[in-house]
């Protein structure tokens, strides 16, 4: 666990250290799940899935190299400010409560401020607040805010 030093101008934010377990690269702002199925050693991440999403480990801090690259282990942020977090699908305002989503580089609108519900999340899913707004437009499209992470 890598604690960032304490400074007067910078938000507190933790990391854990973690091995990517994808066959593709991890890049800053991805939300991960510890694996249990392949390499169950509390160590190894992968993209969220339905059975993982309870194992929520946090958002990618630093692009993370495939298995058997010199940069296969990376830093994933567990607490605190994030300054990249990926979105989609949705209209994310200050405040709302963000969830994985199985099979993406992304999270999506769980429960906003103002209660009304996209899905029905429970406690042990509320792992990121959204910090800033997002609109993903007609399209779609995945993008990054910044926001709070608690999945310590």
């Amino acid at each position: 666990m890598i604690f960032q030093q304490i400074s007067r101008s910078d938000a507190d934010r933790f990391f854990s250290i973690c091995k990517n377990g994808e066959a593709s690269r991890l890049v800053p702002g991805t939300p991960v799940c510890f694996d249990f199925n392949t390499d169950a050693n509390g160590n190894t991440v992968i993209l969220p899935l339905d059975s993982h999403l309870r194992m929520f480990a946090g958002i990618v801090g630093n692009t993370i190299g495939t298995s058997g690259q010199p940069d296969q282990y990376g830093k994933v942020q567990v607490y605190g400010y994030a300054p990249t977090i990926y979105v989609g699908t949705s209209t994310v305002t200050p405040g709302a409560i963000l969830m994985a989503v199985s099979g993406a580089t992304f999270l999506k609108l769980g429960l906003t401020h103002a209660a009304s519900t996209t899905e029905t999340p429970t406690e042990a899913y509320c792992y990121v607040i959204a910090g800033t707004t997002y609109n993903a437009g007609t399209n779609n499209a995945p993008g990054a805010i910044r926001g709070i992470i608690r999945a310590m």
